[in-house]
């Protein structure tokens, strides 16, 4: 309507004279210009609502601090730049802060309860529709949000290389920092920063059990140096924890001569069990299975300060009759802690094939 005037067309577009006069509309015309209007015939629709905070297909909302929403529309000939779209988040109502062409972005506070869903709505507000700005009304649409009120919860930290000892790795060694945290959510990720370097590893979590594991791959550069690193972990609507790790980076080196650092004392005397009988290898024998036997043994430091990364069995003998034979006899040799401490009780585990005839 123009001037009281009602216009109706049937045309995608016109364009309409208009001549201005000084009150009273006498002589002499003051200006003149055309008008070009273009005809908006399509209702806009809501093709996605949103918080910034999604990960696999849902969408989360932070409590107590504001959220960003993002809101798409469908509407080929139409605009939003007035910003006349309104919305419900939980029980509060908001107005759009920023529109541009099909699209909006709006920030709100609600507060909300862990694992909680808030609904999110297009609405009106003091009678007025959500509307484009031709005035079209929107046709409503609502999505559903999960409360994400709770930080991540770190319960571990552990820094292993192909050594597998716990925060001990060598140097220029590709290293993995694991993290175990309490998170029910999907979408967090770790940062890992080294305090020397201040170089920082990004990795990503993955559901394990009632919680996540997050995993990042590191480097620490040369050694021998306590390396000193800040682990934070964040969950999809920014919720962050931190924890701090040292990590000893050690030097090394290639050797023809093995340095002696250790003694093992092997306390063949507490074998478990002592002996076993010609029955129950027989039966073990028929069975194909192998018979436990285990010797306790400890390692003893011949140097202040030194301690085994690692133990690995390499080769294993027994004596029959006196007399040294190789160690066909077992089907399977190795430590079972293959991190011992000095001076702290280990063992061998031995798995006896069946021979009859044979006792230990």
């Amino acid at each position: 309507m123009i001037g009281g005037k009602i216009l109706l067309v049937s045309v995608p577009s016109i364009n309409v004279p208009v001549r201005v006069f000084a009150p009273g509309g006498t002589e002499p015309e003051l200006s003149n210009f055309t008008l070009e209007f273009t005809l908006d015939p399509d209702a806009a629709s809501v093709r996605s609502m949103r918080s910034a905070y999604c990960a696999e297909e849902r969408c989360f909302l932070p409590s107590g601090r504001p959220a960003e929403l993002v809101f798409e529309f469908d509407n080929p000939t139409g605009s939003f730049d007035q910003g006349l779209v309104f919305y419900r988040l939980g029980s509060q109502s908001f107005g759009m802060t920023n529109c541009s062409g099909n699209a909006c972005m709006s920030s709100a506070l609600v507060a909300c309860t862990e694992g909680s869903e808030v609904q999110l709505a297009i609405t009106g507000r003091g009678g007025i529709p959500s509307q484009e700005d031709s005035g079209y009304p929107m046709i409503g649409a609502s999505e559903t949000l999960m409360c994400d009120a709770q930080a991540p919860r770190i319960t571990s930290v552990s820094v292993l290389d192909d050594l597998e000892s716990l925060n001990v790795v060598r140097e220029n060694a590709p290293a993995q920092v694991r993290v175990v945290v309490q998170e029910r959510n999907p979408g967090a990720t770790v940062e890992v920063v080294l305090e020397e370097s201040e170089e920082v590893f990004i990795g990503a979590c993955a559901p394990e059990g009632d919680g996540q594991v997050c995993v990042a791959e590191v480097s620490f550069g040369e050694g021998p140096k306590t390396e000193k690193l800040t682990v934070r972990v964040k969950d999809v609507v920014g919720h962050a924890v931190e924890r701090e790790v040292s990590v000893l980076v050690l030097e090394y080196r290639e050797t023809d001569v093995a340095p002696e650092f250790f003694r093992v004392d092997v306390h063949a005397d507490r074998m478990k069990p002592q002996s076993i009988s010609r029955p129950m290898l027989a039966f073990t024998n028929e069975a194909g299975l192998a018979y436990p036997v285990y010797i306790p043994f400890e390692l003893v430091a011949l140097r202040s300060g030194a301690f085994p990364l690692r133990v690995q069995m390499r080769s294993c003998t027994y004596e029959r009759d006196g007399e040294r034979v190789g160690g066909g006899f077992f089907s399977d040799v190795r430590v079972a802690d293959p991190t011992p401490r000095p001076g702290e009780e280990n063992r061998i585990d031995l798995a006896v094939k069946g021979m009859s005839g044979f006792l230990l």
